[in-house]
């Protein structure tokens, strides 16, 4: 280089500094895809060089028309065309006639390549203020719908404290109006409704054992009754089947000799008088021309005023014997003698009778309403009412899960509350106990 034409040297100079513009050129088609803030500086500094080098190559070709001819005859040195063709190959390569617009139309080949950079980069800002507007965008839709949540949420909130001091007042006036010992509470009411349905069954398994069917009776008063459970104790029928069946039949009874009458503590014509009395009024309010809250308070008052009386009802008796008479021919027999009601059985079926009774007016005293329910023979057992039966036993073949099987018979009904408050909702305290069939 100590030996080289100093036209030649600066020339070298220049096209160095033309590769460093290529390395920045690069540079910056590598940092595009990260839009990076560097590009202005990148392409102020490759401006500068540019036009450095431009104003160099002026100088270098007005010096180089006098010397060209004397360099190129010098032992030793480059010559300014050789070193051009050197740099910048043709396609031939040869630099051509001329090779100061060979070069002159490299540097303009890079000017394009440079703008068409910028245009590249300017592309994409665009590119990326149009996504940074979308984001925007996305960021208020967002917190606009977090400002109507929040909005909401308060909303809800007042509305939850609102219900909670409504809640607070209905329980205090519900305290009030059911401070008195009249108003029944559900577990006293479920615990005595268990105990009907515990008697039964200890009234079936002490007396009604080894049934071979309903047989004739001397009393041919409840004959008719009986047809209707005709087949329930042929031969092939089990001896447990027939406990359940004997159990369905003393509910039964009892709900039509006591559970679904109308008490009110009395005896004789009065209270036959009152729970007519009852029903018109009852009929009158449902039809929209009075008011059931009236009859719910006027039976409570008038069946408390009853009990002041002290009056032994004479009803749970006579059920009684009634539901004893009906059953003797289930009554095991012996070769002395026929079946026969003992004095243990007429008391249990007496107990049995007083504490349904007992259980009667204690839910009548109530202005809520209860009611015995039970599922008709032949229901079919769906998502609707499982919740309402618990299976007691397969009358034949037995399936994994009730649902799908049919009633085969109601062994003790459902207890079912329709509150005072809120008439239209149905609880379950007691569920029917049922016999099932595939």
């Amino acid at each position: 280089m100590d030996n080289m034409d100093p036209s030649v040297q600066r020339t070298v100079e220049f096209l160095e500094i033309k590769d460093h513009i290529d390395s920045l050129r690069n540079e910056t088609n590598g940092t595009l895809a990260n839009f990076g803030s560097g590009f202005a500086s990148l392409f102020e500094r490759l401006d500068r060089l540019e036009q450095t080098v431009e104003v160099g190559l002026g100088n270098l070709y007005a010096q180089n028309d006098g010397k060209n001819s004397a360099s190129s005859s010098t032992s030793g040195q480059i010559s300014f065309t050789s070193f051009l063709q050197r740099m910048f190959p043709t396609d031939g390569g040869s630099m051509g006639a001329n090779p100061e617009k060979e070069v002159e139309s490299r540097i303009i080949q890079l000017q394009r390549e440079r703008d068409q950079a910028r245009a590249n980069v300017q592309s994409l800002q665009r590119e990326k203020e149009q996504e940074c507007q979308t984001v925007d965008r996305f960021r208020v839709q967002q917190q606009e719908q977090i400002d109507a949540l929040q909005k909401r949420y308060m909303a809800s909130e007042l509305q939850k404290q609102k219900y909670q001091e409504s809640s607070s007042k209905l329980r205090d006036i519900i305290v009030k109006n059911s401070s008195d010992d009249s108003e029944p509470v559900d577990s006293a009411v479920t615990l005595s409704f268990g105990e009907l349905r515990d008697l039964i069954q200890r009234i079936v398994h002490k007396h009604y054992t080894n049934m071979p069917r309903f047989r004739k009776a001397g009393n041919s008063m409840y004959d008719k009754q009986r047809k209707k459970f005709d087949g329930w104790y042929e031969r092939d029928v089990p001896d447990s089947m027939k406990k359940y069946r004997s159990r369905a039949i003393l509910f039964e009874l009892l709900n039509e000799e006591i559970l679904c009458k109308n008490w009110f503590g009395l005896d004789g014509t009065v209270e036959h008088n009152l729970a007519r009395f009852e029903e018109d009024i009852a009929a009158i309010a449902e039809s929209g021309d009075g008011n059931t809250a009236d009859v719910a308070e006027w039976r409570k008052r008038t069946i408390e005023c009853a009990s002041w009386l002290k009056i032994e009802c004479a009803r749970p008796k006579a059920a009684a014997i009634n539901i004893a008479q009906f059953m003797e021919p289930l009554l095991p027999t012996s070769s002395k003698s026929a079946a026969q009601i003992t004095p243990p059985l007429e008391l249990l079926m007496l107990q049995l009778c007083e504490k349904a009774h007992q259980l009667s007016l204690l839910l009548r005293r109530s202005k809520s309403r209860y009611t015995y329910e039970n599922l008709k023979r032949g229901t079919v057992i769906d998502e609707y009412n499982i919740s309402d039966i618990s299976p007691q036993a397969f009358d034949g073949p037995e399936l994994e899960e009730p649902l799908g099987a049919t009633v085969a018979f109601t062994i003790f009904g459902a207890l079912v509350k329709y509150p005072d408050l809120t008439p239209d909702e149905r609880y379950v305290l007691e569920r029917s106990h049922v016999v099932l069939r595939a």
